[in-house]
């Protein structure tokens, strides 16, 4: 769950209270929590593992490498919990699975995989999943990774108030010392719901060659985005900055940049989204690279 909520100028808020979609977290005089419900019932939330029968809408994130460029695609979808079927889209193919993912957890349809993948396998995490998906487009094999869960709806995505999450990262890296991918990363991130902005900070990562397969020291300390812009439930763009150490790293001339996520779930004590995914890319002309983050 957010580990704060919280909101600056408490009576102010509970004043716009009735007149706005949102709940207040702040602390009255004595210092004492005060928490505010919003002024409705908020929706009830399966996880990923119900089978109760009823349907969930799914939203994610993924990030798509082809021709040495980042895509960045949205994904939508629902989920069947009683039955187990998946139905997934990521705008390019529709992955439909009637009876949810096998021992291996897998979604199948044809060749088409929807892997659920072993990222962030100390983190656990209720309504989001980080995945890969393999699928064959116009005779090409395309491969894409990412996160996927069941999205916060819009009605339940306070107005007010700030909260923190906090959970796993992983990435890619590349530039003109070779391809590398991001392991065991850390994640935060700051959510201000007033102002709709979301900032997020990836950080501790350990990397992997991707030429020698062997480990080595990362050519990424962090990866920062101030100021993405929430729009309902999601969030995207920002201005994004990879470092090693104290040093910015030098992308040259931008192809693309920005921070695309959702917000997932919710925690019925504290009144916001329980959980917090997406992706994160930068692709310039000396460097490219991404992260893909979970956080609660």
């Amino acid at each position: 769950m957010a580990e704060t909520f919280r909101c600056i100028g408490l009576v102010f808020a509970l004043i716009l209270l009735a007149g706005c979609n949102s709940s207040t977290r702040g602390t009255d005089a004595s210092g004492e929590v005060v928490t505010t419900p919003p002024p409705h019932e908020p929706l009830i939330y399966q996880t990923l593992e119900s089978t109760e029968n009823v349907d969930s809408q799914l939203s994610g994130s993924s990030v798509l490498l082809s021709n040495n460029r980042i895509e960045q695609n949205i994904l939508t979808g629902s989920i069947d919990h009683g039955s187990a079927r998946h139905e997934i889209d990521d705008g390019s193919f529709t992955l439909v699975d009637a009876d949810g993912f096998d021992s291996s957890d897998t979604l199948r349809a044809g060749a088409a995989t929807l892997q659920r993948s072993s990222s962030f396998e100390n983190e656990t995490f209720e309504y989001v999943l980080p995945f890969t998906f393999d699928y064959e487009l116009n005779a090409g094999s395309l491969s894409s990774t990412g996160v996927v869960g069941i999205v916060t709806q819009v009605v339940d995505v306070p107005m007010l108030g700030l909260a923190e999450y906090n959970g796993g990262a992983e990435g890619f890296f590349s530039n003109s010392s070779g391809a590398y991918r991001l392991v065991d990363g850390t994640s935060e991130v700051l959510v201000d719901f007033g102002a709709k902005e979301v900032d997020i900070n990836l950080t501790g990562f350990s990397a992997v060659n991707l030429v020698t397969q062997q480990s080595t020291s990362s050519p990424v300390s962090d990866i920062t985005v101030r100021e993405a812009s929430i729009s309902g439930n999601s969030f995207t763009g920002g201005d994004v900055v990879f470092f090693q150490g104290s040093q910015e790293i030098n992308h040259g001339v931008i192809q693309s940049e920005g921070a695309q996520g959702h917000f997932y779930g919710y925690d019925v004590d504290q009144f916001v989204p329980d959980e917090v995914g997406g992706v994160v890319v930068k692709d310039g002309a000396l460097a490219n690279g991404y992260g893909i983050f979970i956080a609660d």
